[in-house]
């Protein structure tokens, strides 16, 4: 595919860009239904099967999620004590993660497309890149919650720095009501402030904790945000260091997105070691530009 020569200018200049009707209609649609199937799947009956989003994030299970497809649910969708779903399954869960583009084939197949891999490597130029997680996102009405400040190498950094890129792409109307994505144009300069790393504790072993200090988390950059909405198809490239956010859902409309990630892998740039997700013996990050993708 062919992509503007000023989009690519506002990407490198901005840090983000976002391309209209990227996915055609019937390609969202069948990404809505894969959400909706895998969450028709889940046995919410299990006694014990979900702890609190709070409880899963630090521990073991946000690590094994790699290539496995593991649901977050919204803070008072569980039952503490027995560990059950207690509101309808659609509205209980703010994330499915990470290994969505591994175990969906409609999920797999967007995100290696060759429309897709054209895309990543036009902007970035990157060339020969590895997705490292793949997710839906599901910011549900009137209850999901902010994305704080960040950048995305907080979580997934490379040495050199800026050698990590996003794909955003709306799967409902991404509004200033519903949470859509906030940037700082060309904040994607400085460097990554803020480390999620894996950290040895005394106590509790293997944890996932956060290091340094990050001045874009106050209210004083307020003034320097710009709001991005988007329709469904719409996809938003967003660079591994530029700060972004978003806010509330408001409304009473879901925001629903579907949001991979992939590192420069030539050039002898490096993935941290203390990145939550590594690769083992038996699983390896697969490339982007190889990869096949299933049939939807």
């Amino acid at each position: 595919m062919n992509f503007a020569k000023d989009s690519v200018e506002f990407y490198q200049e901005n840090g983000y860009v976002k391309i209209n009707g990227f996915l055609t209609t019937e390609e969202v649609d069948a990404l809505k239904k894969d959400v909706l199937r895998i969450l028709n799947e889940t046995n919410v009956e299990k006694p014990g099967s979900f702890g609190s989003d709070m409880q899963r994030m630090g521990t073991q299970h946000h690590i094994d999620s790699i290539n496995k497809t593991e649901l977050w649910f919204e803070s008072n969708a569980i039952d503490e004590k027995t560990g059950r779903v207690v509101v309808p399954i659609e509205r209980a869960v703010h994330k499915i993660a990470h290994g969505v583009h591994l175990n969906s084939k409609v999920a797999r197949s967007t995100t290696f497309s060759e429309k897709m891999k054209s895309l990543i490597k036009t902007f970035s130029q990157f060339e020969d890149p590895a997705v490292v997680q793949g997710m839906y996102l599901l910011k549900q009405p009137r209850i999901g919650g902010e994305r704080l400040a960040h950048q995305d190498e907080t979580y997934l950094n490379t040495d050199p720095e800026g050698k990590l890129i996003g794909a955003w792409i709306a799967l409902d109307e991404a509004t200033s009501e519903n949470g859509c994505l906030q940037f700082i144009p060309g904040s994607h300069r400085r460097p990554v402030q803020r480390f999620h790393e894996r950290l040895e504790s005394p106590n509790d072993g293997l944890v996932l904790g956060y290091r340094g200090q990050a001045d874009y988390m106050t209210d004083e950059l307020d003034d320097q945000y710009v709001v991005v909405s988007a329709k469904p198809g719409d996809v938003i490239l967003i660079h591994g260091k530029v700060v972004h956010k978003s806010e509330p859902n408001r409304s009473d409309k879901p925001r629903q997105t579907y949001t991979f990630h992939c590192f420069e892998r030539a050039n002898n740039v490096k993935w941290s070691d203390k990145n939550a997700f590594q690769e083992t013996a038996d699983f390896k990050f697969p490339r982007l530009y190889t990869t096949e993708p299933r049939p939807a």
